[in-house]
């Protein structure tokens, strides 16, 4: 078969021909030939990726892709997680993604802040092409993202995968583009005021637009919500799970609360200073419930 490239020089050799060799006579005629075999041609090769496209969806429905699953965790630096990984407070994550996986020790981001290096994960590339520079303000958040049609979920449905985001989307995106579910993804569970996990402190933005108030730590929702995406869609799958971080009130940007932070278990973490904070918290800012009557308890059919 021929090449797109090689049909487009036959054809521009075809048009060459008509101007020098052939009489005005039969020019108009021959010229619109050539302008209908030049619009066949396209539309064969349009047609040809339109199959490819179906191919694949239908190769990844029969269980021939290769299952991915990306955890993006928040705020936390490469030294912190390797102090802790050394003093075996994350024994499951060493033994089972650590010690039988791949370590990048050459990886490098574009922009060391939040959404910054969200937005550039999900497009591969850099700030000035996102949109995104910073985690707020006006060159920061996810209203200043647009790339919304061409970023890795659009790409791995194209390739026949099914698409889930569970956690933290971006910055401020509640309220960037309304709450909805984004485009490229099959499954959108949205947890919004995340950085507060205690049961009915945070909510969860769901596919049609709803919101839940779960009734569990927000470790556990992620849990069986990744349970109920696998039930769903259990061949073929791109999965991006985000937590939010503990550390840290969305309000207060760049202040750690490392010193008020409760260690619990973890008390001989101790996390490697970072830069100067902006301010200091003596006590997390007081947060009033949200009255019982507003939660809905949710069940796995909710996830």
């Amino acid at each position: 078969m021929f090449s797109p490239i090689a049909l487009d020089s036959f054809i521009i050799m075809y048009i060459l021909y008509i101007h020098i060799l052939v009489t005005d006579k039969y020019k108009k005629y021959l010229f619109s030939l050539a302008i209908l075999i030049l619009l066949l041609v396209g539309l064969f090769f349009s047609l040809q990726l339109v199959k490819q496209s179906q191919d694949n969806r239908s190769s990844a429905d029969q269980g021939n892709g290769t299952n991915v699953v990306v955890f993006m965790v928040d705020d936390l630096d490469s030294a912190s997680f390797y102090q802790l990984v050394n003093n075996n407070k994350l024994p499951n994550i060493k033994r089972y993604l650590i010690d039988k996986g791949a370590t990048f020790n050459n990886s490098f981001v574009t922009e060391s802040v939040c959404c910054s290096s969200r937005a550039t994960f999900l497009t591969g590339m850099y700030s000035h092409n996102t949109g995104v520079y910073n985690v707020a303000g006006a060159e920061g958040g996810e209203k200043n993202f647009h790339q919304y049609s061409n970023n890795l979920p659009i790409w791995m449905q194209s390739l026949g995968y099914h698409t889930g985001m569970i956690g933290k989307y971006m910055n401020l995106d509640i309220n960037a583009h309304g709450s909805g579910i984004r485009p490229g993804w099959d499954y959108w569970r949205n947890i919004q005021g995340g950085y507060d996990s205690r049961p009915g402190m945070y909510s969860v933005i769901t596919n049609d637009n709803s919101v839940i108030y779960p009734d569990y730590y927000q470790a556990k929702y992620i849990a069986k919500t990744v349970e109920n995406f696998l039930n769903q869609y259990p061949k073929n799958f791109f999965l991006y799970i985000t937590p939010h971080s503990p550390s840290h009130q969305p309000a207060c940007l760049g202040c750690h609360l490392s010193s008020q932070f409760h260690l619990g278990n973890h008390q001989s973490f101790q996390p490697i200073p970072r830069f100067q904070r902006v301010q200091t918290i003596s006590k997390r800012p007081s947060q009033k419930a949200r009255p019982q009557k507003s939660y809905r308890h949710i069940s796995l059919q909710d996830l």
